[in-house]
């Protein structure tokens, strides 16, 4: 892979976003991660502390503006490869969930990756052939989930949005394609299921390692797809 062959992470800095960061370097890549906030951005420098291929700054992606400037600002080099990997989570019922956590889901899931995947279309178009990776939700995919409405609305459009642009960008050499992982194992969900049965949990690894497959043109032919991952 050429020096100058690079890759954006959003959300870079939670437990999955760093393991894709990780996996990314290992490939050869250099990284750019926007990040949220200045401690997110500390600790994930922290976390790669002397590896000069990892670049992190500041941006609020949910802003258009706010994410063209961040793309525009990035260096020259070739970059290849989008793995959208910021958003959240919400659980709670439809009465007890208000329009400011819709919106905060919206923002989080739906908003920040449309203004990201817009905002490096130039660059992608010019690296051609050029990859993008989403993060969809089985509840989105399958069974809709119980007390998660505004979660899986947000995440279901995130869905759509893959599938449109699979469509619509494939002619310019770029593929989209999403991840629907099941429970991933991090900290903050063993802590928040203590009593779970953790065997079919997903290590953040081994889903860095199909995003990484998804980034590379050894998965030239897998476009549009959204692959469910279990163990």
């Amino acid at each position: 892979m050429a020096s100058t062959s690079m890759a954006v992470v959003t959300g870079g800095a939670g437990f999955l976003g760093s393991a894709v960061t990780r996996s990314l370097l290992e490939g050869g890549r250099s990284v750019y991660v926007p990040c949220f906030t200045e401690r997110e951005r500390e600790r994930l420098l922290e976390g790669f502390r002397g590896e000069g291929r990892l670049h992190a700054s500041l941006c609020d992606l949910s802003s258009a503006q706010a994410a063209e400037d961040w793309f525009r600002a990035l260096p020259a080099g070739r970059l290849d490869a989008l793995a959208c990997m910021a958003g959240g989570f919400h659980f709670g019922g439809l009465a007890e969930t208000g329009a400011e956590d819709l919106e905060g889901m919206l923002d989080m899931n739906l908003r920040s990756l449309y203004h990201t995947i817009r905002s490096a279309l130039p660059r992608l178009r010019e690296a051609s052939p050029a990859s993008v990776i989403t993060v969809g939700a089985r509840p989105a995919l399958y069974d809709g989930g119980a007390s998660m409405a505004a979660y899986t609305a947000s995440k279901s459009a995130v869905l759509g949005l893959t599938r449109s642009l699979s469509e619509e960008l494939l002619p310019d050499g770029i593929r989209v394609n999403a991840v629907i992982p099941t429970i991933i194992d991090t900290p903050a969900n063993r802590e928040a299921m203590p009593d779970a049965d953790t065997s079919s949990w997903l290590p953040p690894e081994g889903i860095a390692e199909v995003i990484s497959f998804l980034a590379d043109p050894a998965s030239r032919l897998v476009s549009g797809a959204s692959l469910t991952l279990a163990r």
